[in-house]
């Protein structure tokens, strides 16, 4: 029986990850807030995915613009902006 050598895989909630996407946080602060270095951010996204950060990020963010442009029209609107 061979030894595996190396650290234990890191476990990422995806979930976290996501939402914080759609909060258009960096990469940086999305692995600070997780617990993780940005590089095993990453190279967890490569794993999983077979994404590079940009790719899953532009993936994952698509719904915060949502969210924000619902926002700013909701408001604009209430504010009798035509």
């Amino acid at each position: 029986m061979s030894k595996k050598n190396g650290r234990p895989l890191v476990i990422i909630d995806w979930e976290t990850v996501d939402k914080l996407c759609g909060l258009h946080c960096t990469g940086v602060e999305i692995a600070s807030i997780i617990g993780v270095g940005y590089d095993t951010l990453e190279s967890a996204i490569k794993r999983e995915f077979k994404l590079s950060f940009p790719e899953y990020f532009a993936q994952k963010s698509a719904t915060g613009k949502v969210s924000l442009r619902r926002k700013q029209y909701t408001a604009a609107v209430d504010d009798g902006v035509p």
